[in-house]
């Protein structure tokens, strides 16, 4: 399988800590202007409506009610937004959650979902592991936009109880079985960078 960050020192293995399996990791990663970057490499005809899994955790399907988003691949995977993130990513899971992991699959590749006002943009609750990705270890979310430049559109991990930053350039890492939700936003657009670094499953 084809990863990005596949490399043997990137990721450590070591004891899951019990107080920590509920954890939210917070982390500066890009200034403002590497946010405004990062968007501004993104073509307008490579969006694609974003989907959820199905009913019984495997395919995909569109749903407005569940999750109305637009998403895009990072055109760049090898390049310095990618490398950046994964050394950032390897430091959190060293310092905190400890997990096994051997990185991210092509096919799970670093994306950026936008979320508009007039588009209805949110998540509903959902978690995102389950038994057609069951290899998903840990979820991240950079924000790319300036709060300033839209209301609501708000990151609630709702097993850790608390919104993450809305500060522009700042990663948020969090256990991918832990539920979490996109409010609506109610006026402008929201840009963020997602993604998931993978794992063994147990045996």
């Amino acid at each position: 399988m084809s990863t990005l960050g596949q490399r043997p020192y990137r990721f450590q293995v070591g004891p899951l800590a019990t107080d920590t399996y509920r954890e939210t990791v917070q982390s500066p990663l890009f200034d403002p202007d590497e946010c405004r970057r990062i968007v501004a490499t993104l073509r307008d005809d490579g969006w694609k409506v974003a989907e959820v899994t199905k009913e019984r955790g495997y395919g995909s399907k569109t749903d407005a009610a569940i999750r109305s988003a637009s998403t895009q691949m990072l055109p760049e995977l090898d390049g310095w937004v990618v490398r950046r993130l994964v050394d950032e990513l390897a430091r959190i899971n060293d310092e905190t959650f400890r997990f096994d992991l051997w990185g991210m699959p092509i096919s799970d590749a670093p994306s950026v979902i936008r979320y508009r006002a007039n588009e209805g943009g949110h998540f509903s609750p959902h978690i995102d592991a389950g038994p057609g990705m069951a290899t998903r270890k840990l979820t991240y979310v950079v924000q790319l936009s300036d709060p300033e430049d839209y209301t609501g559109g708000d990151l609630v991990v709702i097993d850790g109880g608390h919104p993450a930053s809305k500060e522009q350039g700042v990663l948020t890492v969090f256990p991918s079985v832990l539920s979490h939700v996109v409010s609506p936003v109610i006026v402008g657009e929201r840009y963020a960078l997602v993604g998931w670094v993978h794992g063994p499953t147990p045996s």
